[in-house]
């Protein structure tokens, strides 16, 4: 009888794959990661799947089992007879295959003549310098997906697999991972000769980061693909090379005569492109569906800005979806300018990215490119990543009055981050944003900038208007906020009753438990919540405010997830435990005291057992108990003797609620900088078991001195007596 699909995860008898009908099976998963124990595992495996001669699909999981040549090859000796095998795929990533192999692997396989789409991951084995060609064996390929990334792979190596890869014609997809190796613009040439074999594929996706590639290795594999007429996914990664801006030229100019590519996506970060770079026909035809170009950490600068705008586009109306990575160069206003001039060509955009951040973009350039966004009127996603530049309010205020007539936006992200904007930018924010009622996702960061004040009497006015917004982030981190400010903001987010997806990121300000409290009383009004982040680092919330800020959270009844972030970042963590052990050196005692405590098993697992005993007599964790659709709730906290057993009673969220999944309670000590809830109950029960020492002990010496005084008097009057 033929079992049409099997799936094991072990060679135990209790799988019973090794004892199976081997003829029954046609489609077969096994997952055999990190499980291979011995020799005798993989040659059992290895005898089984040779009499598996029905097997058509197979899915065999074999990484990290430090395999070795003789195992390999034996692998594919057994394959081989595998003779109806149509689709395999293949992990052997992580693991000790070398050249011989690898090729004998590939050469069995190579006789599976039906064999139609082959997955194989070699990645991260010790191939080395002699990849064979036996994959011309498998001509007829359609589909193909080869690994190979960190092998120590050579031109020579590389040629030779471009050789067996020239005789797959038939490959209409194909994904080729050659990401740190050697293979240089040698081994480069010889992959673009066999690409122009493979005249019928229609998508194809080339990795070949970080291979030393410089001359020409880029622009012959462009060039190479003219000849692929049918070819309309593409995907080039050619990061961390030594490509220069002539030579990226070059590339685009001959992708431009891919007439019919409608994807594309050219990655060539981290390069040396600057004076000479292609951006005057960057825009040139590149088809009428999404294009995503990469030249991040490049050289580029104000001075490769000539001629941008002048930039022949033919077919500029088709382009729906762009993506532009030029971040971490040293872009300035002039280069924004040029840049802006080409792309308001596009005029039927519809999803736009730009990565403009970690640049030299000023307020001017600010402008120039919203005067650009304010011509895309049928653009409904906009991503626009302008952090650590120094655009400042004027600069802001243009970008956000630009979108007044991106009237069909649906999603909108402004990454601000470092660029000296003050309190003026976001009060004029609402009224400029009147227009895109359609908004369901709206994301906003301004963090590490100069706002002293959140007033959105703007914003305020046109919230009633969102009637689609379900989603939001605001993100108003290392600022000068207080608490009145949140108070504001937690008026105005009541008006968001739509709301499914909250984030607030407001730490590092001057916020403390009335202005959690305010901001609770707003939220109380979000009744659809279901997800919610809170994030007050390094602010001067407490008990208080947390537990204002729970009780008022019990009106969202639809809430699943929450997280309240109340603590302290690590990394200030550890600079304050620095700056107090060098102040206070008892802390480095206790320290020691825990370390020791730790080390000492028995002593620490019967006061983790006492500390479990606690916590089922504990109020809080009672009313956990009766909770109803909270499944995630994590309360982060940087002193833990905050969170006394008032604290815990206070917190009245858990009232309506029943837990589905655990609880999380991440309690980072500002003084210990530990992040185990039970060392810390292990640290609170030391100091009662020092305290309770110490009253015992004044409690002994009190009877001593009442003891030794009744004594004396007792003396003296036996003295008297005497006398």
């Amino acid at each position: 009888m033929i079992q049409q699909n099997n799936y094991y995860s072990s060679l135990q008898p209790q799988q019973k794959f090794l004892i199976s009908s081997h003829q029954s099976h046609q489609v077969l998963r096994i997952n055999l990661l990190e499980k291979i124990n011995s020799n005798q595992d993989l040659s059992e495996l290895n005898s089984a799947l040779a009499k598996c001669s029905n097997l058509s699909n197979l899915t065999l999981d074999l990484g990290e089992n430090s395999i070795d040549d003789e195992e390999a090859s034996g692998l594919g000796f057994n394959l081989a007879n595998c003779a109806n095998l149509s689709n395999l795929t293949l992990n052997l990533g992580i693991n000790n295959i070398g050249a011989i192999g690898a090729t004998k692997l590939v050469s069995g396989l190579a006789k599976c003549t039906k064999l139609s789409s082959l997955t194989l991951n070699l990645r991260n084995n010790q191939v080395g310098a002699c990849l064979d060609s036996a994959l011309a064996g498998c001509m007829n390929l359609s589909q193909l997906t080869f690994n190979i990334n960190w092998n120590r792979i050579d031109a020579k190596s590389a040629a030779d697999f471009a050789f067996g890869l020239a005789k797959c014609t038939n490959l209409k997809i194909l994904e080729l991972y050659f990401e740190h190796n050697y293979i240089g613009d040698t081994g480069t040439l010889a992959l673009a000769s066999a690409l122009k074999n493979c005249t019928n594929l229609t998508n194809l996706t080339l990795n070949l980061k970080d291979n030393q590639i410089n001359e020409k290795g880029a622009s012959e594999i462009a060039q190479a693909l003219v000849k692929c007429t049918n070819l309309q996914n593409l995907n080039l990664n050619f990061n961390n090379n030594l490509i220069s801006g002539k030579q990226a030229l070059d590339a685009i100019c001959a992708l431009v005569n891919c007439t019919n590519l409608s994807n594309l996506t050219l990655y060539l970060i981290g390069n040396q492109i600057s004076d000479e770079i292609a951006f005057p026909n960057l825009f040139s035809a590149f088809g009428k569906f999404f294009t995503l170009l990469g030249f991040k950490s490049n050289q580029i600068s104000d001075q490769d800005a000539s001629d941008l705008g002048s930039t022949q586009t033919t077919n500029c109306t088709n382009l729906l979806y762009l993506k532009l990575d030029l971040s971490y160069n040293r872009i300035g206003a002039k280069f924004i300018k040029g840049i802006s001039e080409a792309l308001q060509k596009f005029v039927n955009l519809s999803n736009l990215t730009l990565y403009l951040n970690n640049n030299q973009i000023d307020a001017n350039g600010a402008t120039d490119l919203g005067s650009v966004l304010a011509k895309y009127t049928n653009l409904s996603e906009l991503v626009l990543d302008l952090n650590s530049n120094k655009i400042g309010d004027k600069g802001a205020l243009c970008l956000s009055q630009a979108l007044l007539s991106c009237t069909n936006l649906s999603s909108l992200k402004l990454k601000l981050q470092s660029n000296k904007i003050s309190a003026k930018f976001v009060s004029g924010l609402g009224h400029v944003q009147a227009n895109c009622t359609n908004l369901s996702f709206f994301e906003l960061d301004v963090s590490y900038n100069i706002i002293d004040q959140i007033n959105l009497s703007g914003l305020d006015s046109t919230l009633s208007k969102f009637t689609n917004l379900s989603n939001l982030a605001l993100y108003f981190g290392s600022n000068k906020i207080r608490a009145i400010d949140t108070t504001y903001l937690g008026q105005v987010l009541a008006k968001c009753t739509n709301l499914s997806n909250l984030t607030l990121y407001l730490g590092e300000n001057q916020i403390c438990d009335e202005g959690a409290s305010g901001l609770g009383s707003g939220l109380a009004c979000c009744a659809n919540l279901k997800s919610l982040t809170l994030n007050f680092y390094c602010s001067q919330i407490g008990s208080i405010g947390i537990s204002d800020l729970s009780f008022a959270l019990t009106n969202c009844t639809n809430l699943s997830n929450l997280e309240i972030s109340v603590g302290y970042k690590i990394s200030k963590l550890k600079n304050k435990l620095k700056q107090q052990q060098q102040q206070q050196q008892q802390q480095e005692e206790d320290k020691q005291e825990l370390k020791a405590i730790k080390q000492n098993k028995k002593l620490y697992q019967l006061i983790s057992y006492n500390f479990s005993l606690q916590l089922t007599q504990c109020i809080f964790f009672k009313k956990l108990n009766q909770c109803v659709k909270i499944q995630h709730f994590i309360l982060c906290k940087n002193n833990f003797f905050v969170l006394d057993y008032n604290f815990f009673h206070n917190i009245t969220l858990i009232q309506k609620y029943k837990m589905q999944q655990l609880i999380y309670l991440m309690v980072f000590d500002s003084f210990f900088s530990l992040n185990s809830l039970i060392l810390k109950f292990l640290t609170f029960s030391l100091v009662i078991n020092q305290f309770l020492i110490i009253i015992s002990n004044l409690f002994i010496f009190v009877c001593f001195l009442l003891i030794t005084n009744e004594i004396f008097f007792n003396i003296q009057k036996w003295q008297l007596n005497l006398c």
